[in-house]
This record gives C-alpha cells, sequence and structure tokens, in this order.
C-alpha cells in the first residue's frame, strides 16, 4: 500500500511548528474511496465533495486543535445515525484505522433501557458514510449532563482521552438539576475508564457550561480548563492527575467589573490555539450575555453588548494571561437596532485560511436566542502582529448570512422563518484540494452543509 506523509500540516497549518505543539507522525493511506449515498436526500450531486481517503489523527497539547485540525466531519445530511448527540460531541479515532470516529452523548429523551438520555457512547466510522454504534467501551456512566466533551491526551501515553465538563439543568425529568463538576474517561487498552476530577454538587462555581483542555504553562502536561462564566484552570500536576481544590481564575475581568457576578456576562465557549507563533497557547473565549439584566450594571452600553470574542495573550508566566488587557474582535455588523445586533459567538474555526503563516479565526454568531435571528459568519484575518481585520469578503456577496435562505433545503422545511441555526463550525479540506472548506458541525433545518470556493474564488454555501 502507498503511503505518503499527510501535507496538511505543513501547507495549512503552518503556524504550528512542531517545536510548539506536539504531534506524532502522520501518514495517509491511498484506499479505495467509496463515495456516500447521496440518494439519502435530494442533493444536486454536481455540487457533491470527493471524500478524503483515510487520514491517521494527530494528536495535540489543545482539545480546540484536536477536534479542529484533525480530518473528522459527520454528514447530517447524507449519514444515519442511531442516536441524537449534538451538541455534545468530539472526534477521535478509537481503533487507529484512519477514520475519525466520534465520542458522544445521548441526547434523545430516552428513559428506560440500555441507552438513556445522557448516555456516553461511541459511533465508529466505518469509512463508507456508515457508522455503527459502540455502548461497551464506556463501561461506568453517570447520567449527568456534560455540556462539553474535550478530547486530549491527559497522561502523555500516545493516546486520546476524553473529559467532560458537567452543566446539568432540570430538563426531561432528570435527577440531577444544577449539578457540575469535571469527569475524566481515561483511555487504557481499548476502555475508557472513569475518574472524577471536580467533585459533582450543586455549585455555580463548578456548573461549567464551557471548558477546554490545553498545555497552558508549556510544561508538556495538558491542563484542564473550565468555566462557569469566569474560566478556571486545573493545572496537570504532571503525572495526568488533578487536585480540585487547587485552580486559578482567568479572563474574568469586563471593563473593570467582574464577569457573570456583576456584568450578566459570561465567558462560555473556549478554544486554545497559538495565534501569534510564540510557542504558547493564546485562549479565545466568546462573551455570552444576559440581556434581561446586562443594561442594569454601569458602564454596559449597546457597544460593550455588541461585544462577542475576547483574545487573551499567553504571556508565559503565571497566571499566564492578562486579565485587563483582552484583544477584542470586531464586527461587520453592528447595528442600532437593539433585536438585530448580534451579541453571541456560537463557535470558532481557526485555520491558517490565507497561508501567510499566522492562524486566522472564523466566527459564527447570532443574536439573543428571544429575537430568532441566527447566523452570521466572520472571516477575520490574523495581521501578525496581535490584531485581526475582517475580510468578508472572501464570501460571494451575502453567502455569510445564513438568517436568508440560499440553498434549497433538502429536509424540506427551515426554522422559524429563517435559514437556520448553526452552533458548530470547523475549517478543513475535505477534498485535499488545497483549498479549506468551511463546515457546518452543528446545525438545525440548514439547505447546506458546507461553504467551497467558487470558481471565482468566493466562499459560498453548497452541499457535501
Amino acid at each position: 500500500m502507498k503511503t505518503f506523509k499527510f501535507l496538511l500540516l505543513t501547507i495549512l497549518f503552518t503556524a504550528c511548528s512542531p517545536d510548539v505543539i506536539e504531534y506524532y507522525d502522520i501518514e495517509t493511506k491511498l484506499d479505495e474511496v467509496v463515495l456516500v449515498d447521496e440518494t439519502t436526500v435530494d442533493v444536486d450531486t454536481t455540487q457533491t465533495k470527493t471524500p478524503t481517503s483515510p487520514i491517521y489523527q494527530t494528536i495535540y497539547k489543545s482539545s480546540t486543535l484536536n477536534h479542529e485540525w484533525n480530518s473528522g466531519y459527520f454528514n447530517e445530511l447524507t449519514m444515519k445515525w442511531d442516536y441524537a448527540f449534538n451538541p455534545s460531541f468530539t472526534y477521535l479515532d478509537y481503533d487507529n484505522d484512519g477514520d475519525m470516529d466520534i465520542f458522544a452523548k445521548v441526547e434523545d429523551n430516552i428513559q428506560s433501557g440500555p441507552v438513556q438520555l445522557n448516555t456516553l457512547y461511541l459511533m465508529i466510522n466505518q469509512g463508507n458514510g456508515k457508522w455503527e454504534t459502540k455502548l461497551d467501551v464506556i463501561p461506568e456512566q453517570k447520567g449527568v449532563f456534560y455540556r462539553q466533551l474535550m478530547p486530549a491526551d491527559i497522561d502523555n501515553d500516545g493516546d486520546m482521552d476524553v473529559v467532560g465538563f458537567i452543566a446539568d439543568e432540570p430538563m426531561y425529568g432528570n435527577t440531577h438539576p444544577q449539578t457540575g463538576g469535571v469527569d475524566l474517561f481515561r483511555f487504557e487498552d481499548g476502555i475508557y475508564y472513569y475518574e472524577n476530577i471536580v467533585p459533582h454538587e450543586v455549585n455555580n462555581e463548578v456548573w461549567f457550561h464551557g471548558g477546554a483542555l490545553a498545555d497552558i504553562n508549556n510544561d508538556g502536561w495538558v491542563d484542564i480548563i473550565g468555566s462557569s462564566g469566569v474560566p478556571k484552570v486545573y493545572l496537570n500536576k504532571g503525572d495526568g492527575s488533578f487536585d480540585s481544590n487547587d485552580w486559578f481564575e482567568v479572563a474574568g475581568d469586563w471593563f473593570g467589573t467582574k464577569k457573570t457576578l456583576g456584568p450578566a456576562v459570561a465567558m462560555w465557549d473556549l478554544d486554545f490555539v497559538d495565534l501569534n507563533n510564540d510557542g504558547l497557547l493564546d485562549l479565545i473565549g466568546t462573551v455570552n450575555k444576559n440581556k434581561d439584566s446586562f443594561f442594569n450594571h454601569p458602564g454596559n452600553t449597546t457597544n460593550e453588548y455588541q461585544v462577542t470574542t475576547e483574545i487573551y495573550y499567553n504571556t508565559g508566566t503565571y497566571p499566564y494571561y492578562n486579565d485587563n488587557e483582552p484583544y477584542r474582535l470586531d464586527s461587520d455588523y453592528l447595528t442600532d437596532v437593539f433585536e438585530d445586533m448580534f451579541s453571541d459567538v456560537n463557535d470558532h474555526a481557526f485555520i491558517d485560511y490565507n497561508k501567510d503563516g499566522f492562524v486566522d479565526i472564523f466566527t459564527i454568531s447570532s443574536t439573543h436566542w428571544a429575537f430568532k435571528k441566527d447566523g452570521v459568519v466572520q472571516y477575520h484575518q490574523n495581521n501578525g502582529d496581535g490584531t485581526f481585520s475582517i475580510h468578508n469578503d472572501i464570501f460571494k456577496e451575502g453567502e455569510n448570512e445564513l438568517f436568508v435562505s440560499k440553498v434549497t433545503n433538502p429536509t424540506g422545511h427551515f426554522g422559524e422563518g429563517e435559514g437556520g441555526q448553526v452552533w458548530h463550525i470547523k475549517a478543513w479540506d475535505i477534498d485535499n484540494d488545497g483549498d479549506i472548506e468551511l463546515l457546518i458541525e452543528g446545525w438545525k433545518y440548514m439547505g447546506f452543509n458546507i461553504w467551497d470556493i467558487n470558481s471565482d474564488g468566493k466562499l459560498i454555501q453548497t452541499i457535501y
């Protein structure tokens, strides 16, 4: 079988050198590619992309990169699955066959039997558009609501462990209302063994609505960062273990007051990527607001309400991120109309899109959920000096505005008269043609699932 070195790391991800983030040897196998059965939905097959050959996963020192820069992608328009799993899922290659599998949590409201709401399971990628549910490799189930599932090599043994961040809610009649905490599923010999890291308790301080894994102190060991509004860091002890009583907060300042407790602002979504090529992982966090109490706090205006993403550059010394010096991404969609204000970013995608050696950022944002205006994607180009510039002209005009329907929906309906809701995006070269496709990983009633580069070089909505 012919093999060759996978080029995405060197061509597309040049901002990440082997001296910055540990990675393992990667090879691509040239096996026969079986196309997805495209008869399951009514799509124009002339628009579809050719799937890649299997690609062995890279193990990074950041859960953001493990999910984002590995090759996994689940196609919700053309693939079938046994249980709903959005939004808590992540990619890892469980069986080391070069096809990324999915570690997920059941979202279906099932109250009895071996599979219930919140059951953790694996979806094994068969490599031909088919997936097999695997339930016997996570023997200890807690039944709690893992808001985030994040992959990384916690103990440096060369395989991917998974950390679950708990933010349970009194929904579907479950028995863990408002419980928080952190659990580790350590991978050994094909089994994910359960360990508790932060004890489960009804406590807003550990109600981790967001979380990520990253080696923030650059000691070679992945740390745990959970956020109940203000990110809390649990440093790895240097042997894959953690102390739940040993933590510190970062990125907690909000224009002179503290996030969550003061200004009705919380940092939920956390990502860690080296943005300035200094070998340290920087923190990128979303800023989510409570619209009903946000303006009750002095200093909060509609300007602050439209701040959606903060970047904290890693200083290299404790506590690693300077609270008073965040860089805030700008927007092309600032407005004076409150109902039209895009106040929350749902996710980021990170890629060196223009191939200049610096990682750029895509954001997907929405208005407050009560206003049902979802989906504006913006491209923030890294200037190489710690700042970013918006260049939404990489999209064909209007193609980044998802609240306006552009493509016929194969499911036959849209939501609330809008173009759909997008919660997760990912930037990846699907077909190894050297061009990045921007992928929708979590969607609702969408009529497409990628942005592809058109003949004029612009990104357009289409179907994979």
